[in-house]
């Protein structure tokens, strides 16, 4: 039997070639070896194209290069699984339109962040099957185009990131529950810039259209308060940021949490640390993993002591109540 040469195993060429993913230029080289080499090259290369970059990006060329690509070789598309657009740059309707219209067969994360109205031509991705995770920045008051999007989309989706930064506004108060499709998710990600009285509005109006009874991870800002089913979250991730003005975080709401996750943006704020000491460990029998990310600018500056005397507190409460 004659033995494979190990540079043409798929697998080994997949993880060699994956790589590379960081450089276009030596993915385009790769693809020109051979033919074995050219399908895993390009399933990098094209996975998740970053279409819009608003800080450098000065014309459509690119993105209109991308698109020729695309049209005279439609093979490429099913090794699209990503795509995102930022409709706050230079990126025309036009050339954007041209992009969403085509049949990506294997899509499965669409990302969009728009200051403008919510063009309806880009609902058509989100309405594949085989769609997984939506990834959206909403700057407008037009919440009733956002339902309009959530009436659209694939009953496939399972995990949401959803970014807000207007105030909601009274208007979105007439929006009729029951109006839509609901779309059962196992992760949501909220990262609200509004008002704390606006927040019930939102989480019940803007979320309407999703079942949450079964959401298994949720990421939001420490001290955000929650109208929404929480009982079955296993993950939960807090963003804790320079202004938050709570002073702990009730788990109570969380049975089930099994993995706590703390993202610190700047020293670590009392409100923290009395969460660590106070919570109650009868809450969260499940609890077995604490994990602490830090920015790396405060590793100089970060009270470690405090932190590791609150961590080790939680730590003995939970020890006892296991043990």
């Amino acid at each position: 039997m004659q033995r494979q040469n190990p540079i043409e195993l798929n697998e080994l060429l997949d993880h060699c070639i994956g790589s590379l993913a960081p450089s276009p230029s030596i993915l385009t080289s790769c693809a020109l070896v051979s033919r074995s080499w050219a399908e895993i090259a390009q399933s990098h290369l094209f996975r998740a194209p970053h279409l819009t970059n608003p800080h450098c990006l000065t014309s459509d060329a690119p993105l209109l290069e991308l698109y020729t690509i695309l049209t005279e070789s439609p093979r490429l598309l099913r090794h699209i699984r990503y795509i995102s657009f930022t409709m706050d740059g230079e990126l025309s309707l036009a050339t954007a339109e041209k992009i969403w219209s085509l049949e990506f067969t294997n899509l499965k994360t669409v990302a969009l962040s728009t200051i403008k109205l919510i063009p309806s031509v880009f609902i058509h991705l989100l309405e594949s099957l085989h769609l997984r995770r939506l990834e959206f920045a909403h700057h407008n008051r037009d919440f009733a185009s956002l339902m309009h999007v959530w009436e659209r989309c694939s009953p496939a989706i399972r995990h949401l990131d959803l970014c807000c930064y207007r105030g909601v506004g009274a208007e979105s108060t007439v929006l009729e529950k029951g109006l839509v499709q609901r779309i059962t998710l196992k992760s949501l990600r909220l990262e609200l810039g509004i008002e704390d009285d606006e927040l019930f509005i939102l989480q019940t109006w803007t979320l309407a259209p999703f079942d949450l009874s079964h959401l298994k991870a949720l990421s939001i800002k420490f001290g955000t308060t929650l109208f929404l089913p929480s009982h079955e979250v296993e993950i939960l991730e807090l963003d804790v940021g320079r202004n938050d003005e709570a002073e702990s975080y009730d788990f109570s709401s969380f049975p089930n949490l099994r993995i706590l996750r703390i993202n610190l943006s700047t020293d670590i704020p009392d409100s923290i640390l009395n969460t660590l000491r106070t919570a109650n460990s009868a809450s969260l029998p499940h609890l077995h993993t604490i994990v602490v990310g830090i920015s790396g600018i405060l590793a100089d500056s970060m009270d470690w002591q405090s932190l590791d005397w609150a961590l080790s507190a939680f730590s003995r409460s939970l020890a006892m109540l296991n043990g």
